[in-house]
């Protein structure tokens, strides 16, 4: 397959391109049916009740109590108190040691081996005490502290197996510990309903996996493609916020690092960081601030800055607390000058990408917080809040893919309009040439006129060569690969014009853009910005271009907006 043809196909490939609204929100609700069957599941609770009895209790003291031997010299306490939800397991975040015991009684006819599982992969450590016979326990270990190879289950989540026969009755009591508040769900199974919640868990982490894996070769083929770096930086993004999450659910711990309990407890942390830095940066050319507003541009760089160094420090011997109550603050401010970028580019220069974009946006805000509002115990536990990111981050990365659709259009668009632009040109360029040169002896023999000419394009339209106020017709034919003569001579020829005029034509239409969309900007700023050296150059150019001084101009623009 040829290059041009390759590149077709690849093109092809983007279903975003071809979509129409209507088939977009088709397909929006189809992901969100989809998302709502694979988050079914039983309510065990209730399925537990029938053929089981049990009461979670929580030990209310600061004594430090370091084994099962002795929490059981605390069983005629009267400080344990029964929790408020029998179905959650509240954790403040202290790294104090939180004992819980749950009386549990076998009301069935045959199920003889449970299963007690804390539905949340990070905790820093849980020991499960389970009794043999008076004043004598087994001991099971899980968390993040301990090696994933001695887990008590090596399953997705901390996970503890005990036996009691029917019809009879025993006390268990559970050690955790916590860097983060959280609320965490507790559920007891009996072997079959654990076998297939695992299946059912496993299924769901290779369904994200898969899905990932297949956006990262989406981002890959349109670098590939346009060799647009925003795809490479959408991959960091996506890469680490997978590893982030498969990190949160036990997939990673079992795949990557089984006797690594340093790297499993800073591994989200610095993942997460990194993620950070992806989604930073591909918003900052998304958006193209760095071509609209110079301070904003500042601000994602600086953002960015402090992601890198979160996951640096979080290889550091930083307190674990520390790190997510930075992090909390640190991602609300995010979001927070994200979301007004947003919509100011939206706003003031009408960009409709951007508002597909704002939806993504919405979308993963939205679920992020009933994620948070759940686990902060502020919420019952519901079937969808512990996967609600596995399968709404990917709908939102549908709707990414959406917004980069359309803002392939748009670049299509300028492109077409530059396109025309050069041949215009083009033309013109052939008009002098099949004429009498106005100079005598052309020196322009053995020229890629075309090639010239699209790269002066280039460097005015695009990279905006003429913001510096040092540009002159030698500096610009050095970039070109002319001689000063032959650079005037084109100009002459093609576009009939001198080079200050040519360069000055470029920055009173850049200040017109600023008068309409830098309001916070005075004249004088935007004399500088777009390459004048004084103020009465640009004033009296600008009159002789537009016909209005620049307050003339700004005033009548301020008028036509407030009509």
């Amino acid at each position: 397959m040829k290059p041009d043809k390759w590149t077709s196909y690849i093109s092809n490939l983007n279903p975003c391109n071809n979509l129409t609204m209507r088939q977009k929100i088709i397909l929006f609700v189809i992901l969100l049916l989809l998302s709502n069957i694979s988050c079914y599941e039983n309510n065990s609770i209730k399925e537990v009740n029938s053929i089981a009895n049990y009461k979670l209790e929580e030990l209310k003291n600061d004594s430090i109590i370091e084994s099962c031997e002795e929490i059981y010299k605390w069983r005629e306490s009267t400080k344990w108190k029964k929790v408020k939800r029998e179905s959650t397991v509240r954790l403040d975040g202290s790294h104090k040691d939180k004992w819980f015991r749950f009386h549990f009684k076998n009301l069935s006819k045959q199920e003889k081996e449970w299963y007690l599982i804390l539905k949340w992969t990070t905790l820093d450590f849980v020991e499960f005490c389970s009794p043999l016979y008076e004043k004598s326990f087994e001991t099971q270990f899980s968390g993040i502290q301990t090696p994933y190879e001695k887990w008590a289950i090596h399953t997705y989540f901390p996970t503890f197996r005990f036996w009691l026969e029917p019809m009879q009755e025993n006390v268990y009591y559970l050690r955790v510990q916590s860097a983060i508040p959280l609320a965490v769900p507790i559920r007891i199974l009996h072997l079959n309903d654990f076998l297939r919640q695992l299946r059912k868990i496993t299924a769901i982490n290779f369904l994200f996996f898969g899905f990932g894996v297949l956006y990262i070769f989406y981002n890959f083929f349109h670098y590939f493609e346009s060799r647009d770096n925003i795809y490479l930086y959408n991959n960091i993004f996506v890469i680490f916020m997978n590893l982030t999450i498969l990190s949160r659910f036990g997939i990673a711990y079992e795949f990557f690092w089984k006797e690594s309990p340093v790297w499993q407890s800073k591994a989200v942390d610095i993942f997460l960081g990194i993620a950070v830095f992806g989604a930073l940066e591909f918003t900052r050319r998304f958006l193209h601030v760095n071509k609209f507003y110079n301070k904003m541009d500042l601000g994602f760089e600086v953002l960015s800055v402090i992601s890198i160094l979160y996951s640096i420090f979080a290889f550091s011997p930083v307190s674990k607390v520390y790190l997510s109550r930075f992090f909390a603050g640190f991602f609300v401010l995010i979001i927070i000058y994200v979301v007004a970028s947003v919509i100011r580019v939206i706003i003031q220069k009408n960009y409709k990408p951007a508002k597909l974009f704002l939806a993504a946006l919405i979308f993963f805000l939205v679920t992020a917080m009933l994620n948070f509002i759940f686990h902060l115990n502020l919420w019952d536990y519901n079937r969808y809040w512990i996967y609600t990111f596995m399968f709404f981050i990917p709908i939102s990365f549908v709707f990414v893919s959406f917004s980069l659709g359309e803002r392939v259009k748009e670049i299509k668009k300028e492109n077409a309009k530059h396109k025309s632009e050069i041949q215009i040109i083009l033309e013109k360029l052939k008009e002098a040439t099949e004429d009498k040169p106005k100079y005598a002896k052309t020196q322009l023999a053995g020229i890629d006129l075309n090639k010239v000419t699209i790269k002066l394009i280039h460097l005015m339209e695009n990279e905006k060569i003429y913001y510096n106020e040092n540009l002159n017709l030698q500096t610009l034919a050095e970039m070109l690969d002319l001689s000063r003569h032959q650079l005037s001579e084109i100009l002459n020829r093609v576009l009939s014009i001198n080079f200050n005029e040519f360069v000055q034509n470029y920055r009173i239409q850049e200040a017109k853009e600023l008068i309409k969309n830098r309001t916070e900007l005075n004249i004088l700023n935007i004399a500088f910005e777009v390459g004048f050296q004084s103020k009465s150059t640009f004033n009296s150019a600008f009159k002789k271009k537009t016909g209005y001084t620049p307050i003339e101009y700004k005033n009548l623009v301020e008028r036509n907006s407030q009509n």
